[in-house]
């Protein structure tokens, strides 16, 4: 749903079954995303109880899209080369990310950049928040 504002349109996400009020804008000309809470909201959710993960998307627009991600340990990401750039920052926990045959270890308050022109893969080694950032090519 966009909504015009004098500036700019703001485009909301809809709602779903998972998130029922979860109406919150994904693109205007400021959001402030209060981490904690979307945390907070990820784990009383029945997908974090579930399942080995958990996701919100923060913000969207053409070009980039953030992602607050909760994986249980074990959890992966698997992504393959699209192009662009991803950012991960380790909010809590800590992780496993091989890309290019290299395997780094990340925790708190540590952030991963890569290039996505080849695979990487992202292994939860404890419950872990991250922040992706994904900017396209």
């Amino acid at each position: 749903m966009k909504i015009k504002t004098s500036i700019m349109y703001v485009k909301e996400n809809e709602a779903t079954v998972n998130r029922p009020a979860g109406k919150r804008p994904l693109d205007a000309s400021n959001i402030l995303a209060d981490l904690n809470h979307y945390i907070k909201a990820i784990k009383a959710e029945d997908a974090w109880k579930n399942s080995d993960r958990n996701s919100i998307t923060i913000f969207k627009s053409s070009g980039l899209t953030i992602v607050l991600s909760g994986l249980h340990q074990s959890a992966v990401i698997d992504d393959y080369g699209r192009g662009g750039v991803t950012v991960l920052q380790v909010l809590t926990g800590k992780v496993s990310f091989t890309s290019d045959g290299e395997e780094q270890e990340a925790g708190q308050g540590q952030v991963i950049i890569t290039h996505r022109d080849g695979n990487y893969f992202v292994k939860a080694l404890e419950d872990t928040f991250l922040l992706l950032t994904l900017k396209d090519a």
